[in-house]
């Protein structure tokens, strides 16, 4: 059985995580975030950073933010105005060992 996407538990995730940089297909998109499995007490809020290639990692401002998604389900965000670069930050809240499955599924790029 493959179990494709991420995996976390609250007491273990403290801190942000990133994704790694992946090139914009356009300057807009919609990105899907789907939760598959969840325990309550648990939800994370996936923010959508842009930057162009010559910048440093830094430099990368919010092109868009899920709000806190804490029920399973398949939440949708546009973001327009996409630099060459585009990447997501995870911020978890958790209480104790709470846990939750998700993924990211592949953004749908809009014609420029």
């Amino acid at each position: 059985m493959s179990l494709l996407g991420q995996s976390v538990i609250g007491s273990l995730e403290t801190a942000e995580k990133y994704s790694p940089w992946f090139s914009s297909g356009s300057d807009a998109a919609t990105f899907l975030l789907q939760i598959q499995h969840q325990m309550s007490g648990v939800s994370i809020t996936v923010t959508i950073q842009h930057k162009n290639t010559e910048e440093a990692d830094s430099a990368a401002t919010t092109a868009a933010t899920f709000s806190s998604a804490s029920g399973i389900g398949t939440y949708a965000k546009a973001a327009s105005g996409l630099k060459e670069l585009v990447r997501f930050r995870y911020d978890i809240s958790a209480s104790s060992d709470a846990w939750m499955h998700f993924r990211m599924l592949p953004p749908i790029w809009q014609p420029n």
